[in-house]
Order: structure tokens, then sequence, then C-alpha cells
């Protein structure tokens, strides 16, 4: 259904005006995935490669924090940038990187600090999934402290806000196999444990702490960008199919909920929260952690950026594999009772 809507979408405005070649492949894509999913079957994953590709992220961030030549210019060739905004952002950070500068943030070979910071959120929600344990397990913790401190780098306030939920589910998760008391032991501990250290880090100098900045400045200038769209230049067609041929420029909302309304409407969006919310109903217990990257979609893009959204549907597809083979064996232990 959602992707007859976007080739209807995307039909009147051809109709109505040009259609540029990003948004040809912008709905392509988008299409691909939801009609398709779930389109990967169920596979192993190794745990060293989870802690290979976290330390290989956080070394791209590091070779542009302590000026690393070669290593830059690997990464500079192996990943290029095609966006000219990306390439003026990335002189300005070879220019100024100091391990004090706190306001520069580093992407590393992402080369866009919110998008590596999406792939480090992907990334814990895998070592959540994949491993038994966040503390007792040596590797997973490290990968944990790795990806924390990466997000540190990014600068990234949603990246860290969102890593902080996949851990806390997945703690709750542990300790409700263990009991319902243990919860509400624990969950309040937690809740204070984190307004202490954010009472603490709030007027640290690091830009991942500067929550109340990201508010006003990051998140709110969004929402504020989409309603000035919505008042200004959206009429009936635009609210209901979307408009490609806008300006996108003028209204810099760089985030998937003003990026679907823009593009294919609010009927999409809704389509689009009606399609995770019954894959959320099927998810059980710890599977329901690969959703919680989709915070993003707040402040950054998963679901119109096209490189990402097929990373994250190929592991959504997986964990939602998993998930449903997990139940029937579940039904059938149950029925051999």
């Amino acid at each position: 259904m959602m992707s007859l809507w976007i080739v209807l979408s995307f039909v009147i405005n051809a109709i109505v005006s040009s259609v540029d070649s990003k948004m040809i492949v912008r709905s392509v894509m988008t299409i691909g995935v939801f009609l398709f999913f779930p389109f990967v079957k169920s596979f192993r994953i190794y745990k060293t490669t989870l802690l290979i590709a976290t330390l290989y992220v956080l070394f791209s961030q590091m070779c542009y924090v302590l000026h690393i030549g070669p290593a830059i210019g690997f990464f500079e060739t192996a990943y290029p940038i095609f966006d000219d905004r990306y390439l003026q952002l990335l002189d300005y950070v070879k220019e100024t990187a100091e391990v004090g500068n706190y306001d520069v943030r580093y992407a590393g070979l992402f080369h866009n600090a919110n998008i590596c910071s999406g792939y480090y959120s992907i990334l814990m929600a895998m070592v959540c999934l994949e491993f038994d344990s966040l503390i007792k397990d040596r590797m997973a913790l490290v990968c944990t402290v790795l990806i924390a401190f990466g997000v540190v780098l990014c600068g990234s306030r949603t990246g860290m806000f969102t890593i902080i939920c996949i851990i806390l589910f997945r703690f709750i998760v542990s300790t409700r196999k263990k009991g319902n008391v243990m919860i509400f032991l624990i969950v309040p501990i937690l809740l204070t444990g984190v307004i202490f250290l954010y009472s603490h880090v709030s007027d640290s100098s690091l830009r991942v702490f500067k929550i109340e900045e990201g508010l006003d400045d990051s998140l709110g200038f969004k929402f504020d960008m989409l309603f000035r769209y919505l008042s200004n230049d959206a009429g009936v067609k635009e609210w209901v199919f979307g408009g490609f041929n806008l300006d996108m420029s003028k209204y810099q909302m760089d985030n998937d909920i003003g990026y679907a309304i823009q593009c294919f409407g609010f009927v999409f969006l809704f389509m689009l929260i009606a399609f995770f919310l019954g894959i959320y109903r099927k998810l059980r217990d710890r599977y329901v952690i690969i959703l919680i990257p989709l915070l993003w979609c707040l402040s950054a893009t998963i679901i119109f950026n096209y490189r990402f959204i097929m990373v994250y549907f190929m592991l959504l597809s997986l964990y939602y594999q998993r998930n449903l083979e997990a139940l029937a064996l579940k039904r059938n232990n149950n029925s051999s009772l």
C-alpha cells in the first residue's frame, strides 16, 4: 500500500512539475525496501565482526582528530563526497581539528556526523541483540564503551539519547526475565542516575551534552521549518501527495518526518507510522530494540537516506525474521506439551 502511494505521489508530481534524478532514486529505493520487506533471511552475525566494525569507524574518526594525513587521504578516496555542503564541512574539520576543539564534529569515513552516529546506534542495537550480557561479556562491554566514545566525537545528542535508550531497554528486558520486582527496584535507580549525570554534564563544553541548545537550535529549528512550510508553501496537493519540485534548501528540516511530508504528504507519513507499529506488535522481548534507532527520524534521515535505508532495513528484516522463528519455535514447544 505504501509503495503504491509513493508511485501515485511520484506520478502526480511528475505531471504537475519536473522531478529531479535524486528524487527518482529516493522513490525507487523507498518503494523497494517496503515492497519486498522482509527481504533478508536469518543469518549468523559473528560477534567479532561488531567489534571490528566499531573499531574501524572509531579509527576513521581519530584520524581526523589527530590529523593523520595518509589515513585521511585514504578515507576521502575510498569514501568520496558528492555533496558540496559536506566538502565545505570537511575542510573546516581538517583546518580546525584539535582534541580540545569541542565544537568540531568528527564523522570519520561517513563525513556526516549524524550519519556516523546513526550507524553507531545500529551497532549498539546489534550488540544488545547478539550478546547475552553487556556487562558480563567483555567484548560487549568494550563495544559499548567504544560506541559511546564515538558518539561523543560525533557531537550527536540524538545519537547519545538513542544508545542510552537502547541500553536501558536491553537492561529492562533482561531484568524482567528475572522477576518484575527487579524492574521496580532497578529502573528508578537508573533514572535517578541519568538525571544526576545530566545535571553534571549539561554545562559541559562538549556538544553532545548541550541538551537545551539541541532542543532549541537543532530539533526545534527543524520543526519550525516544517510549520513554516505547511503555513506558507503547502497547498492541498502538498498536504496529500507532497511536492517534489519544492526548493529543499529553503526549508532545511533534515529529518525523516519533514521529508516524508514534503515529498509524499501526510497520508504517506501515517502509512509509515502504521507500518512500523505493525512490526512493533509482532516483535517480542529484546527484538523491539531494532526499532529504537528510528528515534533518528526526529532529527536526521534514515528512511530518506538511500544508503542508510538499505543497511537499516536489511537488519530490520534479519531480526524480524529471527523474531518470527523464535515465536514459531515457542508455539511448537507449547503444542507438544
